[in-house]
């Protein structure tokens, strides 16, 4: 067979973020699309998105399942990174859920067994998922059910690389354990399989928010919702199970994927439908059959382990009604004494506490700012650093530095002044879950990225909002179309600003004075032909410049770029060469 790169047509670009472009391709050879996923050029020396990326083809590689986008080759050099993936002539199943509210029970039932399955499948293979949710999810035309886009999954038995203080995922599926940075299970999925499951059946998301701030409270303080209030859209044989799958609690939830698609498959009468009725409730053809679902106590979810009970209050239950009269009227005095003496012991303490401790200077408490830490070309924060927060006690007026007004986004939230940083300061924890804002401004314009999606374009109305640790932002402007990423660290409560120029991220090559004219050619590929004063942008580095004139000798010459580097000029005269 043919190398990859001479029988694979890229013929539609379909996506393209700050990392990554998504194309439908064709292969030759084997006659069929495939959709590619390729990395930046420049981003294929990282070392980090590398492993991020070959990671991800990793994961899809180890599942062979009907329910998961297969793939079907890799390719790996120098400056090339791309993924060829299967591709599903369809939706995803966000667009559907959009497109039609509520699903009928059914239906739902069917995709959310759909889903399961490839999860039982990834997670037999020790993957977790970690970044489900419905556009990760592809119902094709022929009504199938596919998970994809695995760039975050954990594999059990590979290091990790997500950077320590990072929280990733989407956080209107986000489970609470992934939120507050605790391990995660295979019950993490099984919680965002929930979420999906009540979504299509109600046409409502269980988790929500305005803001980002509001959504990720909202997973932290996460309590499971009254599914009794949604009876007209959740039969009550889904109640049982759909109310494990949202228990708080991983530990209450069931434990597989494989026993929750057991107990969800059985708990209609005619089991999961064909993909057949799917594909007609796609083309608008389906009709809901009247069925008789199983009452509510059919459905048999996993004992859950009680806390053993001391032996006096096992003995009170189990004792007749007039024994435990009598046990209440022996111990009822002691009780109703208890708070009287608690208050007395807390007044006691604080006396005792008063007099033995040295008296110390009072002052007033003062009310700190948020902090704000600038990132520029000259200071930078280091890759992989904590930034140090001064405390709160330590601040002082003459620290506040004012940064300009302007209406918030819809991810913003109120503008507090910020304090500048000093360098000697001592680092803090940085806790998973928690926010904090980053204003960006940049020389020209640019639409900012981070994890991979789209948060808004320079000049932004506010700050955005992210949770503390570390982000990759990308910034790609038309005019420049190369990528610029860099690395922030984000601290609690903690404003940082990104002043950055573009222009000195990128490789500059004007051709000033080429005679009598030519073809102008980087890295071998052609870019214009000379007069003109159009200026070529490429990655830092060293790249190949060729002139080619048809009746004179190419000319040609390597050039090292590095940051800051001012325009390179071409001035070349080909009939002296």
């Amino acid at each position: 067979m043919p190398p990859l790169h001479d029988r694979l047509t890229l013929t539609r670009e379909i996506n393209r973020s700050g990392i990554a472009t998504v194309w439908e391709g064709y292969d030759t050879s084997l006659d069929r699309k495939v959709l590619v996923k390729a990395i930046h050029p420049q981003y294929a020396r990282d070392p980090e998105l590398r492993t991020r990326f070959e990671r991800e083809a990793r994961a899809i590689a180890r599942i062979s399942h009907p329910n998961v986008v297969q793939i079907f080759d890799l390719e790996i050099d120098e400056d090339k990174l791309r993924l060829i993936l299967e591709f599903v002539e369809g939706q995803t199943l966000s667009r559907l859920m959009k497109d039609r509210g509520k699903f009928p029970p059914q239906i739902a039932i069917s995709i959310a067994c759909s889903i399961l399955e490839g999860l039982k499948a990834a997670h037999a293979d020790g993957i977790i998922h970690r970044d489900l949710k419905p556009d990760n999810i592809l119902i094709s035309k022929k009504g199938e059910t596919k998970i994809t886009d695995f760039g975050l999954a954990t594999l059990k038995d590979q290091p990790t690389v997500t950077m320590e203080g990072a929280v990733l995922g989407t956080p209107t599926y986000m489970s609470p354990e992934q939120a507050l940075g605790t391990a995660l299970s295979e019950n993490t999925d099984l919680f965002t399989a929930g979420l999906i499951l009540f979504e299509m059946l109600t046409g409502k998301r269980v988790i929500e928010g305005d803001s980002m701030r509001e959504a990720f409270s909202n997973v932290v303080n996460y309590q499971p919702p009254d599914l009794s209030l949604h009876a007209d859209c959740i039969p009550a044989f889904v109640i049982p199970l759909l109310g494990s799958l949202l228990a708080r609690e991983p530990g209450n939830r069931l434990k597989s994927a494989a026993e929750t698609y057991k107990a969800l498959s059985k708990t209609t009468p005619v089991g999961v439908l064909p993909i057949t009725k799917v594909e007609d409730y796609l083309t608008g053809s389906y009709v809901e059959e009247a069925v008789v679902f199983p009452p509510p106590e059919s459905v048999i979810l996993p004992v859950q382990e009680e806390k053993p009970r001391e032996p006096e209050e096992a003995a009170d239950e189990e004792a007749p009604e007039e024994q435990r009269a009598q046990h209440a009227g022996k111990h009822g005095n002691l009780h109703n004494w208890m708070p009287w003496l608690a208050g007395a012991f807390i007044v006691l303490s604080g006396f005792i506490i008063w007099y033995l401790l040295p008296p110390q200077k009072s002052s007033e408490p003062q009310t700190a700012p948020i902090d704000t830490t600038q990132v520029t070309d000259t200071l930078s924060l280091p890759e992989t650093s904590v930034v140090a927060v001064p405390p709160e006690s330590t601040r002082t007026d003459s620290e506040v530095v004012s940064i300009p007004d302007s209406k918030p986004q819809p991810r913003d939230t109120v503008k507090k002044p910020p304090v500048e940083r000093k360098p000697e300061e001592s680092p803090i924890e940085v806790f998973p879950g928690a926010l904090g804002f980053l204003r960006v401004q940049c020389k020209p314009w640019a639409r900012v990225y981070i994890a991979d999606s789209l948060w808004g374009t320079t000049p932004l109305s506010g700050p955005l909002e992210l949770t503390s640790g570390i982000h990759s932002i990308v910034l790609m402007n038309d005019e420049i179309n190369q990528p610029i990423s860099r690395l922030i660290t984000i601290l609690p409560d903690t404003t940082i600003l990104l002043d950055i120029d573009l222009y000195d991220y990128v490789a500059k090559i004007r051709a000033v004075s080429v005679r009598p004219w030519a073809d102008v050619y980087v890295d071998g590929t052609k870019e214009m032909r000379t007069p003109s004063n159009r200026v070529i942008f490429k990655p830092l580095g060293k790249h190949t410049i060729t002139l080619e004139h048809p009746e004179f000798r190419p000319y040609t010459e390597e050039v090292l770029f590095e940051q800051g580097d001012p325009i390179y000029e071409i001035r070349v005269d080909l009939a002296q060469m």
